[in-house]
């Protein structure tokens, strides 16, 4: 293999790990599921642009990671998708995560070892096609399942133009479909009710660091305390 060979792998995996980095506002955070429990995920302290960069681990595309938004303001008086359409939801990604997955695999492990003791050839093209199969099934499957996903056509044409456009993104179907449907309602709401209670200390004391942060950032800008008391109240009823 000369060193041009190892460029094709190292590219591939550029893309894909590109495509995986988010950039998330001061009151943005991530609701994740791994099996059936729910962590948070807030970013690093490593920013671009204004925004924290959030790296999510990239041998591990087929978790479930929504973005919320949340507000001392919060006009939402509700927790939003309800547990059956959520497992809805589940049920209709499952597939695509295995999916994900496979290729993830295939772009951070088993494409650079091929290419590094086999070199280009029938393997790579191997490798190559399935992949791609993989990518029109997953589109496949997602044209079939847009109204559980609540993806419009405009949406979904979008999305396939990308992923076959650059198909490294197609391993990151998942964490995209997240992002677009996302969680309707009281990000704080679903959280008291959806959150183990260990979890939910979490989210409290992390969403007092930012609020205190926002606080230290905007010198003279009276904070209203309770404003904050009425946006985290649900948490610290749960947590008595």
């Amino acid at each position: 293999m000369t060193p041009t060979e190892l460029w094709l792998p190292i590219g591939a995996a550029a893309f894909y790990l590109y495509d995986s980095l988010r950039l998330l506002w001061q009151n943005e955070l991530l609701y994740g599921l791994a099996g059936k429990r729910w962590y948070i995920a807030g970013g690093s302290n490593l920013r671009w642009q204004g925004r924290r960069v959030y790296c999510p681990n990239p041998l591990l595309p087929q978790r479930l990671e929504f973005p919320v938004r949340w507000s001392m303001e919060d006009p939402r008086g509700d927790a939003g998708i309800s547990a059956a359409t959520l497992q809805l939801l589940r049920r209709a990604l499952r597939p695509l995560g295995f999916i994900a997955l496979v290729q993830a695999w295939i772009l951070l492990v088993i494409l650079p070892l091929a290419t590094w003791i086999l070199g280009t050839g029938l393997t790579l093209l191997a490798l190559f096609a399935l992949f791609y199969l993989l990518t029109f099934i997953a589109l496949a499957l997602v044209f079939a399942r847009r109204a559980v996903l609540a993806l419009s056509t405009r949406r979904y044409w979008m999305l396939a133009f990308d992923c076959v456009a650059c198909v490294p993104f197609c391993a990151n179907v998942v964490r995209r479909l997240c992002a677009l449907h996302g969680l309707p309602g009281n990000p704080v709401l679903f959280a008291a009710r959806e959150f183990s209670a260990d979890t939910q200390k979490s989210l409290l004391a992390l969403l007092h660091a930012r609020i205190d942060e926002e606080q230290t950032a905007r010198e003279g800008t009276p904070r209203s305390e309770a404003a904050v008391a009425r946006m985290l109240a649900p948490l610290q009823e749960t947590g008595r």
